[in-house]
């Protein structure tokens, strides 16, 4: 499909399209809700001491640590919540209202990384504190999204520090200031200000993840590519490859110069605009610019 085939690209025509993946925030919204559907549908009763099926198959303590049979509970807890709504409501609230312009600017795929950082770092420090005696009771199970959905907030409170948020939806303030208040009342809590049975730790090392991701500049998708040409070049003989440089663009080739437009529009939605390099840079470009002398030409010729 050429780039004016696109459905960004149409001027008038409407049908059944290109479509694109679904977004990584919509699809993380939609698994949380079925979990805790689920969770309603196979516990309609709490079980005595308060936890459901789903919280105690897929929630971790920090005893997780110790069993490596079980280490998949360090990413499953994030999915899984109170079957009070409000915990559920406020995590998805977040996600929605903040990861949204997040993953615009990360892409996709680098999105979805970077959330399941969050969990795993928020989880691993959890259960290393737990297990120390330094915080959480060793036996109490945790599970919830809120250390991921903090470090989605912090993130954009980096990336737009003057952009006007409303929390609570009515109190305007620049996001650097909801960031730093929802970070400070965490790390009250942490230091033993807090009441309720909240995994403050785990907040705080979402928020330091976001912290880390933002000011060291990673793309946590070349790590695990580089992983991926590893494993595979496991067990090959040792030979050299001289990879030949792709050769020009033929711009008078439209059909050739369509099908890298659409490569690079692909790798833009997965990956984000920094994943680009300067000649990706300059083939947008240059479709960009053929695409408005194509506008201006028609026009033209309309007015005759």
């Amino acid at each position: 499909m050429g780039i004016y085939d696109r459905e960004y690209y149409r001027e008038e025509r409407v049908g059944m399209g290109f479509r694109p993946p679904m977004a990584a925030v919509a699809a993380l919204v939609i698994v949380n809700i079925a979990v805790l559907l689920a969770d309603f549908l196979f516990t309609p009763d709490v079980r005595p001491g308060g936890r459901t099926l789903l919280q105690d198959y897929l929630g971790m303590t920090p005893q997780t640590l110790y069993q490596p049979w079980q280490w998949y509970r360090f990413l499953t807890y994030g999915f899984v919540h109170d079957q009070r709504l409000f915990h559920l409501i406020g995590n998805m609230l977040i996600l929605y209202f903040f990861g949204n312009e997040v993953e615009q600017r990360l892409g996709r795929n680098e999105f979805l990384r970077f959330y399941i950082l969050c969990l795993l770092i928020g989880s691993i420090v959890w259960a290393l504190l737990g297990a120390g005696g330094v915080a959480e009771n060793p036996n109490v199970r945790m599970f919830g999204a809120s250390g991921a959905a903090v470090g989605v907030l912090v993130l954009f409170a980096l990336y737009y520090p003057r952009r006007t948020v409303f929390a609570y939806f009515i109190i305007p303030m620049p996001a650097w200031l909801l960031g730093a208040i929802i970070v400070g009342a965490d790390l009250f809590g942490a230091l033993g200000g807090g009441a309720a049975p909240v995994a403050y730790s785990v907040h705080l090392a979402g928020a330091a993840a976001a912290f880390l991701y933002f000011q060291l500049r990673w793309n946590l998708g070349r790590p695990i590519e580089r992983i991926g040409d590893w494993w595979r070049q496991r067990g090959r003989p040792k030979l050299r490859v001289v990879r030949p440089q792709p050769p020009e663009q033929d711009e008078d080739d439209p059909a050739a110069n369509d099908e890298e437009v659409d490569r690079i529009l692909a790798k833009l939605s997965a990956e984000g605009l920094d994943s680009l390099t300067a000649r990706e840079r300059r083939t947008l470009q240059d479709a960009s610019r053929r695409y408005q002398q194509k506008l201006r030409s028609g026009r033209s010729s309309d007015d005759r």
